[in-house]
């Protein structure tokens, strides 16, 4: 439709009847501007008022969106109009329906596209632990998302000492932040965005280089203080665009000889036919397989790759005995030592590297 040929058309039908703006308008209950509009060809009449404008005119729906009176040589094209405003209309709403499809989808990706960017590698999972020949700390993890962050610090070990009061802090600034003062050293806390009751947000990467305890016992009725700087693991991040199942569970073991239950048997070892506690793995190529007696309190370990194979067999704390030996491919003995009441002996081969190896495992 010619927009400017049907205002003309209505000027031109106007005269005609001897009409101005304002009596049509009056006519059509409608306003000056409305008359002056359509003629200037910026608007059409709403579809109520055409079929009005067309009685006084004295025309049909049709000349009137052809901009012109109907005779023997358009008649085709003026009766077809309707068909044509009707596709023209169709054509409109599709278009409208893909321009408003376009704004909806659109959206939807933008909102996709703000939930990974603030999500994404947001959330953590870290692993802390540390130990010397005195304490040990595992089974401590921290949590951390956008908004809120967990750290469950786990009771502190030790085989012989009884910690009087521990301080878990971090070092900023060389000033101490302390996270937490416990007698025992277990806590669960809860910090949330915002706040700074234990620690500044802004400061978990700080806290993850920098995270220290510190222990205070008695030993021989002498006040002592051992400090250990926590290693801190990443175990898991929200950073994969793709998930894989994985039969692994995991590769580290925590063993507690002096306690009579111990979940972490329950939830990682299998138990065998002779009933003790057996679990493998595969780290570096090599496969490791740990079998622990926990009546006797008996581990012996295997780690074999295609060049050697070791055996480590400890005895037990009463004991305090630790066996070692370690073959070639051909199942020919390397070396044989043991370590009794930290007495070393080598009792076969070439002996060098397996001072190493006890200090391995006693870490």
């Amino acid at each position: 439709m010619d927009y400017k040929k049907i205002g003309k058309f209505i000027v031109t039908e106007r005269e005609k009847i001897e009409y101005t703006q304002e009596e049509l308008a009056t006519k059509l209950y409608v306003t000056r501007q409305a008359v002056s509009k359509w003629e200037r060809g910026l608007a059409l009449p709403d579809v109520s008022i055409m079929l009005d404008l067309c009685k006084v005119f004295n025309i049909t729906a049709n000349e009137l969106l052809a901009g012109k009176r109907i005779d023997k040589n358009n008649k085709q094209e003026i009766n077809n109009i309707s068909i044509d405003v009707l596709k023209y209309g169709k054509e409109k709403r599709k278009k409208m329906i893909i321009c408003f499809t376009t704004i909806i989808v659109f959206i939807i990706l933008l909102f996709f596209v703000y939930y990974f960017l603030s999500t994404y590698n947001k959330l953590k999972v870290f692993k802390i632990s540390g130990n010397n020949n005195k304490f040990q700390i595992v089974d401590t993890i921290g949590v951390f998302s956008n908004e809120t962050a967990y750290l469950k610090f786990s009771e502190v070990y030790s085989e012989n000492l009884t910690p009087k009061y521990v301080e878990y802090y971090y070092v900023k600034s060389d000033q101490r932040r302390i996270i937490l003062s416990s007698d025992k050293g277990d806590a669960l806390i809860i910090q949330n965005k915002g706040y700074a009751e234990y620690f500044d947000f802004n400061d978990i990467e700080l806290i993850f280089n920098n995270l220290y305890v510190d222990i205070y016992y008695e030993e021989d009725n002498i006040g002592k203080i051992e400090t250990i700087k926590l290693k801190t693991e990443r175990q898991y991040s929200n950073n994969n665009l793709f998930f894989k199942d994985s039969s692994k569970v995991t590769n580290e073991i925590f063993l507690y000889p002096n306690k009579k239950e111990n979940t972490k048997l329950n939830s990682i070892f299998k138990k065998n036919e002779k009933g003790e506690f057996s679990y493998s793995y595969i780290e570096n190529d090599m496969k490791i397989t740990i079998n622990y007696n926990q009546e006797n309190e008996v581990i012996f370990i295997t780690r074999k790759n295609k060049d050697y194979t070791e055996e480590i067999l400890y005895l037990g704390k009463e004991r305090n005995e630790v066996n070692y030996s370690k073959y070639d491919s051909k199942n020919k003995i390397i070396s044989e030592s043991s370590l009794i009441n930290n007495n070393f002996q080598c009792l076969k081969g070439k002996c060098d590297d397996d001072r190493n190896i006890y200090n391995e495992i006693e870490n």
